[in-house]
């Protein structure tokens, strides 16, 4: 039998921003696929879930302390509708990647 060989593949190193009710989802489905590194929340109680689900990420309150960061590939937005824009326009002058959980209605 001839041996297939692959290219070896790293996850994509992501940020959430927002831990609420399905933030905390994001942060659960990124940590286990060993691709979450930073979780953002202006909530101390939403920063406490986070700590909860993913002790070994860093969690902040401060959003600029993502911006500071060299080692995030990717942000993962679960926030209110409103930021969307802001928060989406600001990572992707920064560079990265963005995926904006939103809700039709």
């Amino acid at each position: 039998m001839e041996s297939i060989e692959t290219a070896e593949t790293t996850a994509p190193r992501i940020a959430v921003l927002g831990c609420g009710c399905w933030g905390r989802n994001l942060v659960r489905s990124c940590r286990r696929l060993g691709a979450l590194r930073f979780v953002c929340d202006p909530s101390e109680s939403a920063n406490a879930e986070a700590l909860k689900i993913a002790h070994e990420v860093e969690v902040k309150s401060d959003l600029d302390a993502l911006y500071r960061r060299s080692d995030i590939d990717a942000v993962a937005i679960e926030t209110p509708a409103e930021t969307h824009e802001v928060l989406t326009i600001k990572s992707l002058a920064q560079g990265k990647d963005v995926f904006v959980k939103s809700q039709w209605r």
